[in-house]
């Protein structure tokens, strides 16, 4: 009734201006829906002479209404309101905010991310940087070692001693993080490392933390977890100096996704993975808020001592995902899902990753569709979780299988827990089939895996020191040293134990009692199935605990 009592064009504009400023108040509050409502009541009034008279209003109000509904998963109100905003805005400067949240919501389903990729390097372009998708993965190497150089002798003071203020160049500079999402693996590195280059060229700004976490990300990838550890840190004090929370998610997904969990233990990675997948929806970051969720997940299973206190955290986020019509993020948890269900007993074969939570309800089905899309991140965690189901389940030529398929990637994935824990079962399947065939080709590749591992646990013994020694006491068990196996067995448990993996407690218990069955020695096997049993009821395997039961003879 106000509005229509109105007759001055002054209080048209008034009552304009205040639901934007209502709106810019409940989004400072992570309140979208609301301000999504205000928007929407302000643009209601405009007429098509505010485009030409107030147009900087016009502007900021259909920008930040299409800001807010990607923020509540309305992607179709999205693409309408960017097409709005493309066709009317007076300068290239103010389309280039909806650009960038037209990439974010083209690249909501996972099969437009090259799509989503092409629409900021060509907004990109526009603006100077010049990038093509077709860029070699060599070129990011080359990039990597230059910006090694660029480095050389900078603290974080320096790095912070000028701050850039150009207008065009924050617009680049948040132009190349957004893109650097969507990009294919050959050049996801060249748009950070250009991030870190110019804010060295032209100041630092909100964008510079997140190049730094991907640059830790990269030095982790290829093996320099020190260097990584270092530049990490870097990004959080970057992060922190320029009061940047809007990008914590981010940050920290990046950070958590690798080098971190090579340094801290594993479990004081949960509150801070969990802390930023909340700061990310406050700031309406739902991309990397669902993100962080799917990498609690990975991080509960090998932490947490009860798989069902996982399973419910898990559907909790995956309901989530749903609302904020991220289930393109969420695909690398359905393995996950999956591997939980079959351990806690859901399912009739559980050493095939088949059943409710595999869309098609079919391990074989869903590859065969990632191999179509070129979804490799997908295809890691599905060879992961089939190779656990099928190693934890005695399916060893599965579990072989799954391995070689995954290490025949192009890309395998370093992050998400599963590149080290594939390295490690990559160790245990290959000295399983060394004795089973006694081909040395299998303890090569066993002794191989164990060399890697020592390296993990140098880094970081609390989360692979236990590893290590299991490996150690497969591998002397493979080469007939009885005596080291025994202790090594007895070793890894203790480790697994005092670091808190149940789990791996628990498989150290059961390769020992293996060990010991084959030497004849009931008592001592009988004693050890029997704990690695009670340790996988314990953790809710029950499915597990049950095989273990049916299988041997103790």
């Amino acid at each position: 009734r106000g509005k229509l009592s109105m007759k001055e064009e002054a209080e048209h504009i008034s009552l304009i201006e205040l639901n934007y400023r209502a709106a810019k108040k409940a989004i400072s509050s992570s309140m979208f829906s609301n301000a999504s409502h205000y928007l929407k009541e302000g643009i209601s009034l405009l007429d098509e002479t505010h485009r030409e008279t107030h147009h900087r209003l016009w502007i900021s109000l259909f920008v930040s209404y299409a800001e807010t509904e990607y923020c509540n998963g309305n992607f179709e109100n999205v693409r309408n309101t960017v097409s709005s905003i493309i066709v009317h805005a007076k300068s290239f400067s103010d389309k280039i905010p909806a650009y960038k949240t037209l990439c974010l919501c083209v690249g909501s389903g996972r099969k437009n991310y090259r799509r989503s990729a092409q629409i900021g390097l060509d907004v990109l372009g526009q603006l100077g940087e010049h990038f093509t998708l077709k860029r070699s993965f060599v070129s990011g190497f080359a990039e990597l070692f230059k910006t090694k150089l660029l480095l050389m002798g900078k603290d974080v003071d320096i790095i912070m001693s000028k701050v850039m203020d150009d207008k065009q160049m924050l617009a680049i500079m948040d132009l190349l993080e957004t893109t650097s999402i969507y990009c294919p693996h050959n050049m996801v590195p060249l748009l950070p490392l250009r991030i870190i280059k110019l804010s060295l060229s032209h100041g630092v700004c909100v964008n510079t933390a997140y190049g730094f976490a991907f640059y830790s990300g990269m030095l982790c990838h290829v093996g320099d977890v020190s260097g990584a550890y270092k530049y990490g840190k870097f990004a959080l004090d970057i992060m922190q100096r320029m009061q940047a929370r809007q990008k914590y998610c981010r940050v920290y997904s990046c950070l958590y996704f690798g080098v971190f969990l090579k340094t801290n233990h594993m479990h004081s990675c949960l509150g801070p993975v969990l802390k930023a997948r909340h700061e990310g929806l406050k700031a309406g970051d739902t991309l990397h808020a669902t993100v962080c969720a799917a990498l609690y997940c990975s991080i509960a299973f090998r932490c947490e001592k009860k798989l069902a206190s996982v399973k419910q955290v898990l559907t909790h986020f995956k309901r989530e995902a749903k609302v904020y019509k991220q289930e393109a993020m969420w695909t690398p948890a359905i393995p996950l899902e999956q591997a939980i269900l079959n351990l806690m007993g859901h399912t009739d074969k559980p050493n095939l990753l088949d059943g409710s939570a595999i869309p098609s309800e079919k391990i074989d089905t869903l590859i065969s569709n990632a191999k179509s899309d070129d979804a490799e991140r997908l295809l890691c965690v599905a060879y992961y979780y089939q190779m656990l189901v099928a190693y934890i389940f005695d399916d060893l030529e599965l579990a072989i299988k799954m391995v070689e398929e995954y290490l025949d990637l192009e890309y395998p994935l370093e992050g998400l827990v599963v590149g080290t824990e594939v390295v490690f079962l990559y160790g245990l399947t290959s000295l399983a089939q060394a004795r089973k065939t006694n081909e040395v080709i299998w303890k090569n590749r066993g002794h191989e895996s164990m060399r890697k591992v020592r390296k993990l646990a140098k880094d970081c013994p609390k989360n692979y020191h236990h590893k290590l020694l299991l490996l150690e006491a497969e591998f002397a068990f493979t080469a007939g040293r009885k005596s080291e196996a025994s202790e090594k067995y007895e070793q890894a448990v203790t480790f697994s134990r005092n670091n808190q993996f149940i789990q791996d407690e628990a498989l150290s218990y059961e390769l020992a009692a293996k060990f010991h069955a084959e030497e004849c020695n009931e008592s001592k096997a009988s004693q050890y199935y029997g704990k690695a049993h009670d340790l996988y009821v314990e953790w809710g395997a029950t499915s597990k605990a049950d095989h273990l039961r049916e299988n041997f003879p103790f």
